[in-house]
């Protein structure tokens, strides 16, 4: 393990002071040699020397010899201290650079501290700069890419639904209607897939939320329910929803993308869960929670980190269903979240299966 640079200064310091030292002592104990010859060489001639001079002599020399640890001990703290001083603008350029990530790029680390650490932090922000210029053009291109993509994605299927009414149904088309259809249906999922990549890249540039205001999320969750009901009734699950006491639990929220984002976490729960799927929705201090909870085989320690990345995909084998989505569901339920200023968690239920949990602004916190 490394030391860190405060205490390798503390240790170079304390051993030049210990060299400085023991020097210093070898200069002393010469001296007192010195004298002894001298006293031995005056007693030879028969000079008496005075005893009140030797003994302040070594007076001197024993305050010396209790003086001079306390002074390295003092020195040694200082030196510390000092150290620590000095270190104290790269400490706070490290606790800023630790709270940059990928989407917020446009924060900087302080400056100033001394030449040497100013020109670190310059060169860091300038490198940031860089940096938020490149991803942001990469989600300018992502939006306008698919932007001019869903034009000529809708007008082709709209053209292929004209030809699918407009033809015979004859015994001999059956093939081409049957092509006809599955090319719309890889059309619908090519327009589902350019609509989340569009809601992403807005996410990305903080132009997500449109207008917000006051929603029932309880009354927008049996409005989901009654819709996925077909789905569920299917599947033979049984999708219900919780009712909550009190007061209706208002969130201040765009209701659009709070619907998108619990239909999202339900539909995620239908395909995976084993019999049945449960909606909760309560008021949490100044939040509104929604909570989905399902009875599927949960997700293992190694997927949890991989969660909520985008175009990340649940293991196929525990999917209910033989075709699945491209793996931007939950990443969008954490962009609509993160855009309202909540947060979507998972925890594994006790029972086994899995535990969403989408937490939003609640309406009387607007205020905040």
């Amino acid at each position: 393990m490394q030391s860190s640079v405060r205490v390798r200064l503390t240790l170079l310091f304390a051993g030049a002071l210990t060299v400085m030292l023991i020097a210093f002592g070898i200069g002393v104990r010469a001296i007192l040699v010195a004298e002894e010859e001298d006293d031995r060489a005056e007693a030879a001639r028969g000079v008496i020397e005075d005893p009140a001079e030797e003994q302040h002599l070594r007076r001197i020399v024993g305050t010396l010899g209790i003086a001079l640890p306390l002074v390295a001990l003092v020195a040694v703290g200082g030196a510390y201290l000092l150290a620590r001083r000095a270190l104290r603008p790269l400490e706070a350029i490290a606790k800023a650079a630790r709270t940059i990530h990928a989407r917020d790029l446009g924060r900087r680390v302080p400056t100033g501290g001394g030449a040497e650490i100013e020109v670190l932090a310059r060169t860091l922000n300038d490198l940031l700069a860089r940096l938020e210029t490149s991803v942001g053009e990469v989600d300018r291109f992502t939006a306008d890419a698919a932007h001019e993509l869903r034009t000529p994605l809708a007008a082709a299927a709209g053209d292929l639904e004209i030809a699918l009414r407009r033809s015979p149904r004859s015994d001999g088309d059956g093939a081409l209607r049957e092509s006809a259809g599955a090319a719309l249906e890889e059309l619908g999922r090519l327009r589902e897939l350019i609509d989340a990549l569009l809601l992403l890249a807005r996410g990305d540039a903080g132009a997500l939320l449109a207008a917000r205001e006051a929603v029932d999320l309880a009354a927008l969750a049996r409005e989901l329910i009654d819709l996925y009901a077909p789905v569920a009734e299917d599947a033979g699950l049984t999708l219900a929803l919780v009712a909550s006491s009190g007061e209706p639990p208002l969130a201040f929220a765009d209701r659009t993308l709070a619907s998108r984002a619990m239909g999202n976490l339900i539909d995620n729960a239908l395909a995976f869960a084993k019999s049945a799927v449960t909606v909760a929705v309560r008021a949490v201090a100044g939040n509104i929670e929604v909570t989905v909870a399902d009875d599927g085989p949960g997700i293992t320690d190694e997927e949890r980190a991989r969660l909520f990345k985008r175009f990340h995909r649940g293991d196929p084998a525990r999917r209910r269903r033989a075709r699945g989505g491209f793996g931007l569901g939950l990443g969008i339920v954490e962009a609509i979240a993160r855009a309202h200023g909540g947060a979507v968690s998972y925890t594994p239920a006790a029972a086994g299966g899995s535990v969403f949990l989408l937490s939003l602004p609640r309406e009387t916190a607007r205020a905040a």
